[in-house]
């Protein structure tokens, strides 16, 4: 583990040779800040899903029906984390391009634009939706 800004943190599990753009399956957790139970809460030992984490549900499915090249596996919304599967399919041309550009820009350390329906953008976004849903609702603390 190393610190940043005096705090121990995990390292990322993150490929850094490895573009997210690419076509491919990808299994994603999410996590609440501080582990706090924003999403529902355990019930006799099954999950009892709150309003926020119904959002969380219906965000994700949103997914595939905003973006062509997205296909979702299994998911489940647990009351502090999420976890997906999502699967990348091509419909961007010329990749060879977009790849490499990515890639160059990630070892030379400068700021990179967003690749248009990578996973990061998907991520982004998804988070996104449901923040600003918690904040319209009164969610205040969410994050």
């Amino acid at each position: 583990m190393s610190k940043y800004q005096n705090k121990y943190r995990l390292e990322s599990a993150r490929l850094n040779v490895w573009d997210y753009a690419n076509p491919w399956w990808y299994y994603v957790t999410i996590n609440t800040k501080d582990h706090e139970e924003w999403f529902g809460k355990i019930v006799n030992g099954g999950m009892k899903i709150n309003e926020l984490g119904k959002v969380v549900e219906e965000e994700w499915l949103k997914t595939k029906l905003v973006r062509t090249n997205v296909e979702l596996d299994y998911y489940v919304v647990m009351p502090n984390h999420f976890h997906g599967i999502i699967i990348l399919n091509e419909n961007i041309p010329n990749v060879e391009t977009r790849r490499g550009e990515s890639l160059q820009n990630k070892t030379d350390k400068q700021f990179v634009r967003p690749i248009k329906n990578s996973l990061s953008v998907i991520i982004n976004q998804f988070k996104g939706s449901v923040k600003r849903w918690a904040n319209k609702n009164d969610f205040n603390n969410f994050s």
